[in-house]
């Protein structure tokens, strides 16, 4: 009898670089993406956010890579998008993050996820805004390697139900994870 084994993908160690996102749509929507949010928010989304001055934008290549090509691209930005949550206070949130498509399942997205955690922990403390420390983020209900990557990150649904997205036509999780720094522990 055959017995399939679950194999954990070890992260790979990533390189951020903050990028200036006019230059690089082209190349990133010219990737082979399944779904047509991501460029979407790539060329409306993001870079509305971007001129606010509280958010970021990175790419991501592999930090063994001598070519250091780019593998994923991630944003944070530091919004009042959940503020029914929150209590009307800002809060960090990652509007958009993914891999190239050819780079799927080598542990690109969890480092990314990391990275971009880390970079909500320092925006939730910037003085004067008074943030809620929890990060917020969506992922459609049919992303089952994104929800489980987010959970292994800390992540929880904000609810049971999910929420449908009419321009995309399937539904959505919005997802939370608590915000902390532990010295001791680092960044959590």
């Amino acid at each position: 009898m055959s017995e399939s084994r679950k194999i954990d993908v070890v992260p790979v160690p990533i390189f951020p670089v903050p990028a200036i996102i006019q230059r690089v749509i082209p190349q990133i929507c010219s990737w082979p993406f399944e779904d047509s949010y991501i460029p979407r928010l790539l060329k409306n989304d993001i870079p509305q956010r971007l001129q606010k001055g509280k958010a970021g934008f990175w790419l991501y290549t592999d930090a063994a890579d001598p070519k250091k090509e780019v593998i994923g691209f991630g944003a944070i930005d530091v919004c009042l998008n959940y503020d029914y949550v929150t209590g009307n206070r800002h809060h960090p949130h990652i509007p958009l993050l993914a891999c190239r498509p050819d780079m799927r399942g080598k542990g690109i997205g969890p480092s990314i996820v990391k990275h971009l955690i880390g970079e909500a922990v320092l925006r939730s403390f910037w003085p004067g805004l008074n943030c809620y420390p929890v990060v917020f983020l969506e992922v459609y209900t049919d992303n089952v390697g994104g929800i489980k990557t987010y959970q292994r990150a800390g992540f929880q649904n904000l609810s049971d139900e999910p929420t449908y997205d009419p321009k995309e036509k399937k539904s959505y999780f919005v997802m939370t994870r608590s915000l902390s720094i532990a010295p001791e522990q680092g960044i959590t």
